[in-house]
């Protein structure tokens, strides 16, 4: 299937298999096609592409991929929301998009009162401080690779660029982000990681001590 239309069948599927709780949109490189579950008032059938839906067509780098999951977006009244895009193609041609936002404020609750019950006290909530209003990705997957390519894919709706234009602060905060999801916990992930950003493993390490260093001072 390469016309969006065609997929109002799917669409319906997801929304009424993920419940209210999830809103499906369906929508081609113009306008909102068919919107299903709304969450608030903010997309309507007809209206234009939102600015982050307008930046997967502007970005080059989402032109590759079939798809970009668990990043993270927020509806107009603030709910915090789980997101995940699939890129419709005819061909290599980018035709459209189907797109989930799920609710998730309870889950971020439920998550402090467990840290709460089994550490002794509330964490810092770090998604309140990565939060961007083209949102950000935090992924559930244990791969490291695919950690990743999440906070890679993050950095080009963040930034709205390319990793070979990032500049030294932008890359010093991806770097920041990784090490906070525990990304240099794992052997190896340091030059995959600066093969993604695009700078020498020298770098990363230069980084890694500049942010460690700053975590001291704070302490």
């Amino acid at each position: 299937m390469s016309n969006p239309k065609e997929y109002k069948t799917i669409a319906k599927f997801l929304s009424l298999f993920l419940g209210n709780n999830c809103e499906v949109l369906l929508c081609d490189t113009e306008e909102f096609l068919y919107i299903m579950n709304p969450l608030d008032d903010t997309h309507h059938v007809g209206d234009p592409l939102d600015d982050l839906h307008q930046n997967f067509i502007d970005d080059d780098a989402f032109h590759s991929l079939p798809y970009t999951i668990t990043y993270r977006t927020s509806a107009s009244s603030g709910e915090k929301l789980r997101s995940a895009t699939f890129f419709i193609r005819d061909d290599n041609t980018l035709t459209g998009f189907l797109t989930l936002n799920w609710k998730i404020t309870d889950f971020v609750q439920m998550k402090e009162i467990l840290e709460m019950l089994t550490n002794g006290s509330v964490f810092p909530d770090t998604e309140e401080s990565t939060e961007t209003g083209s949102g950000s990705i935090e992924t559930l997957s244990s791969s490291v690779s695919e950690l990743i390519n999440s906070v890679m894919n993050e950095a080009r709706i963040r930034f709205q660029t390319t990793p070979d234009r990032f500049t030294t602060e932008e890359k010093l905060s991806i770097i920041r982000e990784m090490n906070k999801r525990g990304v240099f916990l794992v052997k190896g992930s340091v030059s995959e990681v600066a093969k993604e950003v695009r700078s020498s493993e020298p770098t990363i390490y230069r980084y890694l001590h500049q942010i460690n260093n700053t975590q001291e001072e704070k302490s």
